[in-house]
């Protein structure tokens, strides 16, 4: 999947162009490689995509994908779900989160999107895969993705086509996801011990849903990723 796409985000007012390469990979010229032997660099299928009706990258613990391994960088996902459900997904030459009295760091922005409603990607997690990501702070391709660690298109469908929602993120201990999530038009479900070791993570969607022991920790944030967040009130 090689060549130019010009990608348009209304809902952050942001307009740019994004060289799609390697397996989804754009942006400001990071790359990532996929299975345990780290060579696999092959592109996932262009199929129909998201809503888990086409095509999906999955790293688990019981196939040759075991292992994904991310640069700095910012990575459109067009017409494809991650599914991580084991293995090891990671970014080793990240330097997020913040250390000490550093002002930045760097890290990884995902960004779902699609040629349709139907075929933006969704987005599941579960306690078996070692999930370590944290977000870039100041994301250099654009600054409106500054600690942005997920984004999906807003015209996303809150429905993933067999009745769960697009998000799913289920992990426990081994997940860490350092940043902010923005899935503004679905329903995201929080499950199991999710996020127990995360030291900043803040989210944004249409609808929350949390089970198990989920919780959320804003404490090891940056000023610049809080400054925004005020009072949560629940309504029945």
């Amino acid at each position: 999947m090689h060549g130019r796409r010009l990608a348009y985000f209304p809902a952050l007012s942001v307009f740019f162009v994004i060289l799609v390469q390697g397996c989804g990979a754009g942006g400001n010229g990071g790359g990532m490689t996929t299975d345990g032997t780290g060579g696999d660099t092959s592109p996932p299928p262009d199929g129909t995509g998201g809503n888990g009706n086409g095509a999906t990258l999955t790293v688990n613990s019981n196939s040759g994908s075991n292992l994904l391994t991310f640069s700095p960088g910012t990575y459109i996902f067009s017409n494809i779900s991650l599914q991580f459900t084991g293995g090891t997904i990671n970014c080793p030459s990240c330097t997020c989160p913040l250390v000490a009295s550093a002002t930045t760091c760097t890290g990884v922005t995902i960004i779902l999107t699609g040629t349709s409603a139907a075929k933006i990607g969704t987005l599941t997690v579960t306690a078996n895969a070692t999930v370590t990501l944290p977000a870039p702070v100041p994301n250099t391709t654009s600054s409106a993705f500054n600690g942005v660690l997920f984004y999906m298109d807003y015209n996303a469908s809150d429905s993933n086509g067999n009745g769960n929602a697009p998000v799913q993120i289920t992990g426990g201990g081994n997940t860490v996801l350092w940043g902010g999530m923005y899935f503004p038009s679905v329903t995201a479900n929080f499950g199991g011990n999710s996020n127990t070791t995360s030291t900043c993570m803040e989210i944004v969607a249409k609808n929350l849903t949390f089970g198990g022991n989920s919780t959320f920790n804003v404490a090891g944030c940056p000023t610049s990723m809080v400054s925004q967040i005020n009072i949560l009130t629940m309504l029945e």
